[in-house]
C-alpha cells in the first residue's frame, strides 16, 4: 500500500469514529516578562511558552491564555488532526498537509512534530511564532475568518516570525529581512509573480502557492507587509485585523489602519519590486 493511500485510509476511518488522531496535546500558557530560556534541547513545549511571551511582551501580538497545541508524529495523523482537532475542510487539510509544517486555527495550532524534531532551533520558533500568530489574528476578528487580506494574513504572520527569532537571539531581523527581499527582487517576473490584489482569499493563496511556489507568495507578502509597517507603525498590523471584529469592510479597514488605500498601496508596491534591489 502506497504512503498516499495509507494516509487516505486513516483518515477515512478517523472521520468515520473509528481512529482518533495520534498527537501530543499542549495548553501554552501566556505569560508575560521574559521569556522561558531554551535551548536547541528544550521541549516543544518550553519552546512555545518563550515564543508565545515574546509575541504578547514585546510585539504587542495579543493572545488569550491557554493557546491549545496539537503536535502530530507523521504526515498522515497531521492530515486527519487538521480535520478531526483544526475542524479544517477535507480538501483543505490534504493541500495543507502536503505543505505545512504547521496550521493556525482559531482552535489553536497543529504541528508536524517529525518535522519539528528534526529542525534548528531558528525553524522550530519561526513555525511557532508565524501559527501563533494566525491564532492571534482570529483571535482579533472576534474568533472569525474575517475578510482581512490572507496575503497580508500570512505577511504579517512572516514578519512576526522573524522579529521573534531576533528577540530570542538566533538571528538579527536585517539580515533575514534582506534575505527574502533580495530573493524576491531575483525571482520577480510580471509573469510570474501574483499580484497582491489576487491573493485576497485563502483559495486564491493557496493556487498561487501551488503554480509560483513560497518566494512569489510568502515571501512577496512579506516584504509587502514589512513595507507596510515600517510606513505606518508596528502596531498597525495588530489595528488592522482587530477592525474586522466590527466591520468586513476590507477597503476601509487597510485605509483606516494603514493611511493608504489598497489599489494604491499595490500600485506602488508593484513598481517596488520592478525596481533592482540595492
Amino acid at each position: 500500500m502506497t504512503r498516499r493511500r495509507l494516509s487516505w485510509l486513516l483518515l477515512l476511518l478517523a472521520l468515520a469514529g473509528c481512529v482518533k488522531p495520534a498527537r501530543t496535546v499542549i495548553d501554552v500558557p501566556v505569560e508575560r516578562g521574559e521569556p522561558v530560556a531554551v535551548t536547541a534541547k528544550s521541549d516543544d513545549e518550553t519552546v512555545l511558552r518563550a515564543v508565545a511571551t515574546v509575541l504578547v511582551t514585546r510585539l504587542g501580538v495579543p493572545l488569550r491564555a491557554p493557546v491549545r497545541v496539537h503536535v502530530y508524529p507523521s504526515l498522515a495523523t497531521f492530515e486527519i488532526g487538521l480535520v478531526k482537532d483544526g475542524y479544517v475542510n477535507e480538501s483543505v487539510a490534504r493541500e495543507q498537509a502536503a505543505f505545512a509544517t504547521g496550521v493556525g486555527t482559531a482552535h489553536g495550532i497543529l504541528l508536524r512534530g517529525d518535522r519539528l524534531e528534526a529542525a534548528p532551533l531558528a525553524v522550530r520558533v519561526g513555525v511557532m511564532a508565524h501559527e501563533l500568530t494566525h491564532v492571534s489574528q482570529y483571535e482579533l476578528a472576534a474568533g472569525r475568518r474575517s475578510t482581512s487580506d490572507q496575503w497580508l494574513r500570512e505577511g504579517f504572520a512572516e514578519w512576526v516570525k522573524f522579529r521573534t527569532i531576533d528577540a530570542m537571539g538566533l538571528r538579527p531581523y536585517a539580515p533575514s529581512r534582506a534575505a527574502v527581499a533580495r530573493a524576491v527582487h531575483q525571482e520577480f517576473r510580471p509573469g510570474r509573480f501574483p499580484e497582491l490584489a489576487t491573493l485576497a482569499d485563502s483559495r486564491e493563496w493557496i493556487a498561487a502557492r501551488q503554480r509560483h511556489g513560497t518566494i512569489a507568495t510568502y515571501g512577496q507578502a512579506f516584504v509587502a507587509a514589512d513595507r507596510l509597517l515600517e510606513r505606518a507603525g508596528r502596531d498597525t498590523g495588530v489595528a488592522y485585523f482587530a477592525r474586522f471584529a466590527v466591520s468586513r469592510d476590507r477597503e476601509r479597514n487597510f485605509a483606516d489602519a494603514f493611511g493608504v488605500s489598497r489599489a494604491d498601496f499595490f500600485k506602488e508596491f508593484r513598481r517596488h519590486l520592478a525596481t533592482p534591489a540595492r
